[in-house]
């Protein structure tokens, strides 16, 4: 093989291999692509229940996606008492066993964090008319209200909000169903986002409060215990006395 050729063939071998090292670079570090990491998950938050009024609607659906993305399992709390029930009824029943079984169907539903869809709405306000009064552009306004609560203690409320711009073009008005249908979805997607973000760090600041708080008050009766021992010696030495003041007082 002619050596010129070679050295042709071997830099355009460089060359090619250069162009797609950056361009996996470029694509890896501009376009935006993140991949979604479960670390900010308690584990506490691992599984939760989620209570809405509609299970099958465009919010719902993008809720249980987001959870999903972030690695958060949705458990139904009525299949949680049929396994348990399920349990204990292939064991031999006794009285005890009826009881130790609701303790733990109570346990199981205490310790399961639950999400709970208060209400959702979507009013649309005006923007701007046309000469003749109607409506040209209105602004749809999509509120999630959320409770997230441990057991029988509640503690707190997410409140959400979307705004959006949309355009009334009276000459089109299946292409504005369509759009207006396309924008609602966006707005589902983009407060279920927000609402799960939302539910991490809510979540992950009242179980940090919620623990010290617990310290605390397992410290407490400790060093309560130490500076009562304390003041038990400081009171015997107080009682007893030195040997030598002990013979200078019988003398």
């Amino acid at each position: 093989m002619d050596p010129e050729r070679h050295r042709v063939i071997k830099f355009i071998m460089r060359s090619l291999f250069k162009i797609f090292f950056l361009g996996m670079i470029v694509l890896n570090t501009s376009c935006g692509f993140h991949r979604y990491s479960n670390a900010l998950v308690p584990n506490e938050l691992r599984q939760i229940t989620l209570d809405t009024k509609d299970p099958y609607g465009s919010l719902s659906r993008s809720i249980r996606k987001q959870l999903h993305l972030v690695g958060i399992t949705i458990i139904d709390p009525k299949r949680i008492e049929y396994s348990v029930k399920k349990v204990l009824n292939r064991t031999k029943s006794s009285m005890v066993n009826e009881y130790n079984g609701i303790d733990i169907q109570s346990n199981n539903s205490d310790n399961i964090p639950s999400l709970r869809i208060s209400s959702s709405n979507d009013p649309e306000a005006t923007v701007s008319i046309f000469r003749d009064g109607k409506t040209a552009e209105s602004q749809i306004i999509l509120q999630v209200s959320a409770e997230l609560s441990l057991g029988a203690q509640k503690l707190h409320t997410l409140n959400v909000y979307v705004y959006r711009s949309f355009f009334n073009n009276p000459l089109k008005a299946l292409a504005k169903d369509a759009e207006q249908e396309i924008i609602c979805q966006e707005m589902c997607d983009q407060a279920a986002k927000q609402l799960v973000h939302k539910l991490l760090f809510v979540y992950a600041d009242k179980f940090q409060k919620n623990k010290n708080k617990v310290n605390i008050k397992t410290s407490a009766p400790e060093l309560h215990s130490i500076n009562n021992q304390n003041l038990v010696k400081n009171n015997h030495t107080e009682i007893t006395g030195s040997p030598n003041n002990k013979i200078g007082s019988i003398r």
